[in-house]
């Protein structure tokens, strides 16, 4: 027990007080009614602990009038006060209470109150001051995207704001105001290639104003090379005809041609070039490329990439490709891809390199083994001095989709089904899995970070984008990689070259039932897309597993799973696509 006790009312009642060890205690004092001490074998001293007794509490007040907040503390005296805005000293505010007079919108917000005494200092809850009757400056809660649309299409952006009202909005475009563009929305109708470029909004209110980041307006890029009256012969490097075009040769100058609007139905042989399968009413113009003709035979390259165009997010890259050989020295590979920074010229063996690009031989006539070029190559750019790196399952993962043919060579049977041997009159034949001598439809998908290769609407290779080019410019040229020396049937014709916006559409699930002791649902899908099955059994903080995995195919995929009875625990479903 303890060994003192203490009275405040004349000795009616006692409380105890002090210490079970006094330690031989021979004299107490009280210095003042707040502080005391002991003396013995040990030094005792007592004091009214330091504490606030009364916090601040939160303050609304109208604008322009007085707001005021108290505190009461304990502790030994003098007590001192400091009071505090966000965190911030107030100066002069050292008293019990902390008054401002005319406050205003900039005065809302925290407020606490640091209390001290010689032993230490304690801090004040928080306490709120909101003033009403002030407008609240704008603000953008919904910010306008970025909008691609085809040409002759309508392009909408909108803008979700917040702040005291009304709002006020006016839309721009290249920092300009549109006429009559006021709303919370705004459609640019029948776009053209002149409306591409950058649309803010200014919101405004009493208070002030905010204005949006910027949402560009792009329209997919589309050539057709119909627009010519007569063929044009560029065979210096440059920006011309829409283009920016970049050559490289191991040795030696410039030897490459690209003719832009090139009738390719004047051309008999090895055989006639009808036209190509997109062209509009039977057009026969498109553009012809190709390099190493002089008679300094040596790998070169030549690349074309469109002036002032960009692609993010989700698209596809689209044309129509012939390739022409003669037969002898003629292994020569088109060129074609995305990402790029079109400032570089992109050839196969050469540093430096980026973006992500494909390479088609027409004869079949590379290794099946070669390390640096195959006759059909997947490439990604291995950047700053560094040559492109070849894909091959060797040095990359590919999927879900499977390989056409593993060895990405025109032997594999994958190619043979494709691409079957032509029977070309008084030439001869063009090898089984060889491109050459027909129209290929080519396409190149991004799908977020998914990367899909297509000819003639086939699957080549399919894999995840986990580089750095994500977005970029269009890639179209000729390479050939060796020093032999075609002829002038060695050539390749881009036609119908466009880029068209992806738009990925949620799956639906349809057709849910139970099947015995099994749950099955469908969906529709989109070829060569990926599909993942999700289940969780809490929908409030879901923890998602993965069920399956799938491909689509243009088709409806089905999915039956086993719900393992009796009194299986609720789950719940989901199809999602990366």
């Amino acid at each position: 027990p303890t060994n003192f006790i203490h009275t405040t009312d004349g000795g009616a009642t006692w409380t105890p007080v002090g210490y079970n060890n006094t330690k031989s205690i021979n004299r107490i004092r009280f210095v003042n009614p707040q502080l005391g001490y002991m003396a013995g074998q040990q030094l005792h001293v007592f004091r009214v602990p330091l504490a606030i007794t009364a916090q601040p509490t939160n303050q609304t007040v109208t604008n322009g009038t007085t707001a005021t907040f108290n505190v009461a503390a304990q502790g030994y005296a003098p007590l001192s006060y400091q009071w505090r805005f966000s965190g911030t000293n107030l100066a002069g505010a050292t008293s019990t209470n902390y008054s401002m007079l005319n406050a205003q919108a900039a005065n809302a917000g925290n407020y606490d109150v640091v209390v001290s005494d010689y032993a230490g200092s304690v801090t004040s809850v928080v306490a709120s001051l909101t003033i009403i009757g002030v407008a609240v400056l704008p603000s953008i809660i919904t910010q306008p995207q970025n909008v691609v649309v085809n040409p002759s299409s309508n392009a909408t952006f909108s803008v979700i704001a917040a702040g005291t009202a009304p709002l006020n909005y006016q839309w721009r475009f290249n920092n300009s105001n549109l006429t009559g563009a006021t709303n919370t929305s705004y459609t640019r109708t029948n776009s053209q290639p002149a409306d591409v470029g950058n649309y803010t909004v200014v919101v405004t209110n009493i208070a002030g104003s905010v204005t949006s980041v910027v949402a560009t307006l792009t329209l997919p890029f589309l050539d057709d090379f119909d627009s010519y009256a007569s063929p044009v012969t560029v065979t210096n490097i440059g920006t011309t005809n829409g283009y920016k075009i970049f050559f490289n040769a191991a040795a030696g100058g410039l030897d490459f041609k690209a003719i832009f609007g090139f009738d390719y139905s004047a051309v008999i042989f090895p055989t006639i070039i009808p036209s190509a399968p997109h062209s509009t009413v039977g057009t026969t113009k498109g553009l012809y490329l190709t390099v190493n003709k002089d008679t300094n035979g040596q790998p070169a390259a030549v690349n074309l990439y469109p002036i002032g165009q960009t692609n993010t997010g989700n698209f596809t890259f689209k044309f129509d490709m012939w390739i022409n050989y003669n037969g002898v020295n003629s292994t020569e590979h088109a060129l074609f891809g995305i990402n790029h920074s079109g400032n570089i010229t992109n050839r196969v063996g050469l540093t430096t390199s980026d973006g992500l690009f494909f390479a088609v031989d027409g004869d079949g006539g590379s290794s099946a083994t070669s390390g640096t070029l195959r006759d059909y190559s997947v490439f990604r750019g291995g950047g700053s001095g560094n040559i492109p790196v070849l894909m091959t399952t060797n040095t990359a993962t590919f999927g879900p989709t499977p390989l056409l043919a593993p060895q990405f060579d025109a032997s594999n049977p994958g190619f043979t089904t494709l691409f079957p041997s032509k029977t070309i009159p008084s030439w001869g034949n063009t090898p089984a899995g060889a491109s050459a001598m027909g129209w290929i439809a080519g396409e190149v998908r991004q799908s977020n970070n998914l990367i899909t290769w297509l000819l003639n609407g086939v699957a080549i290779a399919q894999y995840t984008n986990n580089f750095a080019y994500t977005n970029g410019t269009i890639l179209i040229g000729y390479n050939d990689n060796f020093p032999s020396i075609g002829d002038a049937t060695n050539f390749v014709i881009f036609d119908n070259i466009r880029v068209e916006p992806a738009a990925i559409a949620p799956p639906v699930i349809v057709s849910v039932q139970i099947e015995g002791t099994n749950f099955s649902f469908c969906f529709a899908t989109e070829p060569y897309e990926s599909y993942t099955v999700q289940t969780t059994t809490n929908v409030v903080s879901p923890v998602w597993t993965a069920v399956t995995n799938s491909v689509g195919n243009g088709g409806t995929l089905c999915i039956s799973i086993p719900m393992l009875p009796p009194n299986p625990p609720a789950r719940y479903f989901r199809v999602s696509r990366p």
